[in-house]
């Protein structure tokens, strides 16, 4: 590091890969990050920045990065991570090589015949280039480069099964890595062989038979408006999470730099929710058909998921160094928390109708609420944005929030 040829960057690696697009500046680069275990982590492993990386290399460049893995045996579930990896790194690079060990070292070239497993070759370029290196010694070499280990690992990623390509608005990376790392807990064998069932297709059957059950017991029991309008708040409360979990992922995606921005993300979306209350609130006493302007507000909250991965993919194609863009960001939580404010007294209103006693019906909204929100967090975050992606997850969302609408419809 004291070299003078050294230049030590202050900043996020993927916004500086993003500002120096199309230099092809570098002859070599070498990504030194943890697994994409997080989705941060992740961002340094999808199509889109490998695409990045291209665009910065010299012709003829190397690109080099590392994932964990095993000396000898690779199990279904790190084969399915490798997989995933390479297979997106197969989408933007023409040649690839993968070495074997505790950690795979993953190279990649932009044209073929660019790099070799050939050690005789490699202990020569050694000994001519007269390199003084304490980690890659001749002795090993021909040990670590085995032919025979070689296949073994390139055949166990190439055909893993892995047939979803990580991206930034679909990290499946992280989710894969997240059941290699299970594997080492008995919760998290057996796992893998569900993995394909879950789709936006089966999701939505699901999500439909649960709503068609409701129905029929709403019909039964002849139940009043008031147990589709607790119902709604508590998908509200899980779509409410799930839009700031959607926005904070793309952002972060996007920019990286996301602990400097995620005060302001979620003040915006405070500012949403005070605004929308104090909106509602002052017309609540004047108002006559509470239910019309509830199954409104409901049809808003079933579009909103829509314009959503509309809007974040207009930001996506902006330049990252665009403060419009950024303008995005804050928009998309304001509209979000207005809708969550705005409904929410409302909602008190009507099933007040029906109740003396406030606190306990207040109380019930507002634990259903935070139940929603919980249950939202929890398999938006590790489910469905990972699996599914942003836009998937969106339309999901709003069928979630169609099927809502259609029982506050059909209440009595």
């Amino acid at each position: 590091l004291k070299d003078e040829r050294v230049n030590i960057i202050h900043g996020d690696g993927r916004f500086f890969v993003k500002q120096r697009a199309g230099d092809n500046a570098y002859d070599t680069i070498i990504l030194g990050l943890p697994d994409p275990h997080t989705a941060m982590m992740n961002r340094f492993y999808s199509l889109e920045f490998f695409r990045e990386i291209k665009k910065i290399l010299a012709p003829g460049g190397v690109f080099s990065f590392s994932l964990s893995s095993s000396e000898n045996y690779i199990n279904p579930e790190n084969a399915l991570y490798l997989g995933c990896i390479y297979h997106t790194l197969e989408k933007v690079f023409p040649e690839i090589k993968v070495f074997p060990g505790n950690n795979v070292i993953f190279l990649a070239a932009d044209k073929k015949n660019a790099l070799t497993y050939d050690t005789d070759i490699l202990i020569k370029r050694l000994r001519d280039r007269r390199l003084d290196l304490k980690f890659v010694r001749e002795y090993y070499m021909p040990f670590k480069l085995n032919p025979l280990r070689i296949k073994y690992v390139e055949s166990v990623i190439k055909e893993s099964g892995a047939k979803k390509i990580n991206l930034d608005f679909r990290p499946i990376g992280y989710f894969y890595n997240m059941l290699l790392w299970l594997t080492l807990f008995k919760s998290g064998k057996g796992f893998l062989a569900y993995l394909d069932i879950i789709n936006i297709y089966s999701l939505v059957a699901v999500i439909v038979l649960l709503f068609v059950a409701v129905f029929l017991a709403q019909k039964i029991s002849r139940a009043s408006f008031k147990m589709p309008v607790v119902l709604s708040i508590g998908t509200t409360g899980l779509s409410e999470i799930a839009f700031q979990l959607v926005v904070i992922l793309a952002f972060q995606s996007i920019y990286g730099y996301l602990y400097y921005k995620i005060g302001l993300i979620l003040t915006f979306f405070m500012i949403g929710l005070v605004a929308g209350s104090a909106v509602i609130n002052r017309q609540l006493e004047r108002i006559r058909d509470e239910r019309s302007l509830y199954i409104k507000t409901q049809a808003v909250i079933c579009i909103y998921p829509l314009i959503l991965p509309l809007m974040l993919g207009l930001a996506s194609k902006t330049s990252a160094a665009n403060q419009y863009a950024e303008m995005i960001f804050a928009a998309l939580p304001i509209i979000a928390g207005f809708l969550g404010g705005f409904q929410f007294p409302l909602a008190n209103k009507i099933c007040l109708k029906t109740s003396k006693n406030a606190g306990r019906t207040t109380g019930l909204l507002y634990g259903v609420d935070l139940f929603g929100a919980c249950i939202g967090g929890l398999l938006i975050g590790l489910f469905f944005i990972p699996v599914l992606g942003i836009i998937q997850t969106c339309v999901l969302l709003s069928v979630i929030n169609a099927l809502v609408l259609a029982l506050l419809h059909s209440a009595p």
